[in-house]
């Protein structure tokens, strides 16, 4: 496919990952449930840069990584197919901690696929990486400062997390939901160990669809941790459904 784009003068764009992951390493480690994962794709984002950047000047690490997170680790619905009550009646899985779990490995995955193009192949391919992201734009309900601070919330956990490194760090740092489930359910401390493969700078891109509302949910405390430290209430107001791509 990339030699006949070329042949037709058409740019290939490569995207290393789209949601899938080797059999194998799901039935060997759990995939991005193991941090065996990030090593993993490090490698094979390597053999791809070796193989085609000469090819290729642009390269995506994952497409959609949170919706990815969303619905194979929290609702279930798309594979590995794991979830736990309230969101989903799955075999396996916890609903609560695996989104983070995975959401971890797949960040620091990214981190390292950047680090080694830019390091070893960039200055001679000239090509450029980044990632990108399925996204929603979060507006408060209302102007009540409790709705702003949910709207943002919304937006941290879904979007801004996954945002390369500028602005993950502003995350990691000021947002201190995020920080608390890296610290408890990850068991890992405040991210510094990761400062020495920044990807700062790495291109991102964003695909919109639809904005929604939130406010502050007032029965947080009986959902699940993802939701709940969230503190958060979906709703989508009639008319609102405009594909936004």
């Amino acid at each position: 496919m990339m030699f006949f784009t070329l042949s037709a003068g058409i740019e290939p764009f490569v995207t290393l990952t789209h949601m899938d992951f080797p059999q194998e390493l799901e039935d060997r480690y759990g995939s991005w449930l193991s941090p065996e994962s990030q090593e993993d794709f490090a490698y094979y984002a390597d053999i791809c840069f070796k193989s085609f950047g000469d090819r290729v000047n642009y390269w995506v690490t994952f497409n959609e990584p949170n919706f990815q997170v969303k619905f194979g680790y929290q609702a279930g619905t798309f594979p590995p197919s794991r979830c736990s009550k309230p969101f989903g009646n799955c075999t396996y899985g916890d609903s609560e901690k695996e989104p983070f779990i995975t959401a971890h490995n797949i960040i620091l995955a990214h981190i390292a696929a950047v680090h080694i193009y830019r390091t070893k192949y960039q200055a001679t391919q000239g090509g450029s990486i980044g990632i990108v992201l399925h996204c929603f734009w979060y507006e408060p309900i209302s102007n009540s400062v409790a709705d702003k601070l949910a709207a943002e919330r919304a937006q941290s956990f879904s979007i801004n997390w996954y945002v390369p490194f500028t602005i993950l760090f502003f995350i990691f740092y000021t947002n201190e939901a995020v920080v608390y489930e890296l610290e408890t359910v990850l068991q890992v401390p405040r991210p510094d160990h990761i400062r020495k493969i920044s990807s700062r700078n790495a291109r991102h891109i964003r695909i919109y669809f639809t904005r929604i509302f939130y406010n502050r949910e007032a029965e947080a405390e009986q959902r699940a941790r993802f939701h709940r430290n969230q503190s958060l209430h979906k709703l989508l107001r009639p008319g609102l459904h405009v594909l936004c791509v």
